[in-house]
């Protein structure tokens, strides 16, 4: 007689098994519920890594809310997910964030998610339509709509020891209000969700004209039409990222914008210059942005050809980390570089280079690619006014000279708060407000945890950024490790966790000294530093390079947590179940192992 097949033995026992096995009505094969062993010492009475039930809520579907849903669909099995956003579709400040100009200062093919790549972005540094859409494209493709509350904020969150749960207070569009249990909760709000606003200067409510903040532009409604801004005196308050895009954007629709701003920066080629300069090799005009053909497009459908292309921009997006080091040869190499780009652009108008040029190292602060910026600021309907604002007028905006400027529409590029002080009440352990406990320092493991905070997890929120290489790798990273953190409560029968306060003192004790070695502790006013110069601390960004937050957070050190279980496990072996793997009758074990050695669906654990 031949062997055997795998097949075969498998039919053997199914059919040996429904022999002893009861029927449904329909006479076909039902497994027994259970087996009484009221006889035997007891066991837990559940499958091998059969996880416990859990409850998951998570605040915001913005990249990170969506990346963890995706996460946990692949990796988790025997979990609720909901999914709270505050705004009316999924995309967080893509979403909201529609001023004109809005577009990644990072290479589009860099910015995306590694298990839902777009090989057909339209540009090199996409606009932030085409990015809405993309997340738009995540939500629906791997069906997490069916999670998301859309218009859902969350107002108040509560751990309750006794219960090992989170209550988490929720108001909907019509501001009725619920309250929702948890397990977990993981705040997906992003690095820059809260604009704020130039409160520090008087005169605010008297502007007879339009008021709008770059960060909340979709709800001024303002018209995208050209013949609408012709006639249009705009000022816009403030030289970071958006004010940069800001500025270029409306120089060429309205009849005049004046940009009010005191910072000294350097700008930079963007990001993936490397690549862009390649794009553009047989172009005699460059222009600000590369827009890909039919032809580079379907070239990227060519796998060898689409890994080179990405390669080749993650290599030049991570070569920059070794610039942030003091006393690094490059830095005058770069600091020359940039000073002689900045006063070739700035040629028709010297006296903006000699005001806007810094006399800090590159990269104490986040460079600015702000691509046509300078160029827009030398033309003869834009100007640079340096001088401080003394206060908003019914006409327009006042500064410290005394000249007022009459204008028709103020644009607030005035940043974001980047305290990480919570939106709302978040009462951990000993009834502790985060609100005020980081209101003086943001105090975690890893930027993700913190021992007042049980089974809670911050998605690239403080101390998350990287300086260089994809952020959007860093965040993967962080799902996978929260991924983890829930799956093993799941299987092992722990009811909560939280970092030891020693792990959380020695990161910040590693941050501290990683920091002083580097130039972004020098003399620059950054919001790396919570917009504080010279030697402040930093909690904004992740102490060392996007390579190393990857690898720093591929396997969690699980005895730099303090766990506690649940009733039903307090046998340190409860994790075993009953001996049974989660099949029917074990009978598919053999083949199903067989799936151990397919290539996981979208990440590697």
């Amino acid at each position: 007689m031949g062997d055997l097949s795998d097949i075969d033995i498998t039919h053997n026992i199914m059919a040996a098994a429904q022999q002893v096995s009861i029927t449904d009505a329909n006479g076909a094969y039902q497994q027994p519920d259970h087996l009484d062993f009221s006889w035997a010492p007891p066991l837990y009475e559940r499958n091998i890594n059969e996880g416990r039930p859990v409850r998951i809520v998570c605040v915001g579907a913005g990249f990170s809310g969506l990346c963890a849903a995706v996460h946990f669909k692949d990796h988790l099995t025997n979990f609720e997910l909901q999914i709270y956003e505050r705004g009316d579709d999924v995309g967080g400040v893509w979403n909201q964030n529609r001023y004109p100009g809005v577009a990644c200062d990072v290479p589009s093919h860099s910015y995306q998610l590694s298990f839902c790549e777009k090989t057909d972005w339209s540009a090199y540094y996409a606009p932030g339509s085409e990015i809405h859409g993309y997340l738009s494209t995540v939500a629906e493709r791997y069906n997490l709509r069916q999670y998301i509350k859309l218009q859902h904020t969350v107002t108040h969150t509560r751990w309750d020891e006794e219960r090992g749960k989170w209550f988490v207070t929720v108001t909907n569009a019509a501001g009725e209000s619920h309250e929702d249990e948890c397990d977990f909760v993981l705040f997906a709000t992003g690095l820059l969700s809260k604009p704020i606003w130039p409160d520090n200067i008087p005169g605010r409510a008297s502007f007879k004209g339009t008021m709008v903040h770059s960060g909340d532009w979709k709800a001024a409604k303002l018209p995208e039409d050209p013949a609408f801004w012709a006639d249009k005196r705009v000022g816009v308050i403030g030289m970071g990222a958006s004010g940069v895009q800001i500025v270029p954007t409306l120089q060429k629709k309205a009849l005049s914008v004046t940009n009010f701003g005191r910072s000294k920066l350097w700008i930079s080629g963007g990001w993936g210059s490397k690549m862009f300069e390649k794009l553009h090799k047989y172009k005699k005009d460059r222009g600000t942005n590369y827009f890909f053909t039919d032809e580079d497009i379907a070239a990227f459908k060519s796998e060898e050809a689409y890994r080179k292309f990405r390669c080749e921009i993650e290599e030049d997006l991570g070569s920059t980390h070794e610039l942030s080091f003091r006393g690094h040869p490059l830095q005058a190499v770069f600091a020359d570089k940039f000073t002689e780009t900045m006063r070739d652009k700035l040629a028709r108008k010297p006296e903006i280079a000699a005001a806007i040029l810094p006399d800090f190292p590159v990269g104490c602060k986040r460079l600015s690619p702000g691509p046509g910026y300078l160029e827009a600021l030398c033309e003869d309907n834009c100007g640079l006014v340096t001088d401080k604002i003394e206060s908003f007028t019914p006409r327009g905006i006042r500064t410290a000279d005394g000249t007022e400027h009459e204008l028709d529409i103020i644009v607030c590029a005035t940043g974001f708060d980047v305290t990480f002080i919570p939106a709302f009440p978040i009462i951990g352990r000993g009834g502790i407000n985060i609100q005020e406990l980081w209101a003086k320092e943001s105090r975690t493991y890893l930027g993700m945890f913190a021992p007042e905070m049980p089974n809670a997890f911050n998605v690239l929120t403080t101390q998350a950024a990287a300086g260089s290489g994809s952020l959007l790798v860093v965040l993967e990273q962080q799902c996978a490790y929260i991924t983890k953190m829930i799956g093993k409560c799941q299987r092992d029968g722990y009811r909560s966790f939280a970092p030891r306060r020693k792990a959380v003192d020695d990161f910040l004790k590693y941050t501290d000294a990683y920091f002083g070695r580097t130039v972004l502790t020098s003399s620059c006013r950054s919001w790396y530093k919570n917009g504080e110069t010279g030697e402040a601390t930093i909690r904004a960004i992740w102490p060392g390079s996007g390579s190393h937050a990857f690898m720093a957070l591929q396997h969690p050190r699980w005895e730099d947590f303090e766990w506690e279980t649940i009733k039903e496990h307090e046998h340190s072996m409860s994790w075993l179940g009953n001996g049974c793997a989660p099949y029917i009758d074990g009978a598919g074990v053999h083949l199903a192992m067989r799936g151990f050695y397919r290539p996981q669906t979208h990440y590697i654990y």
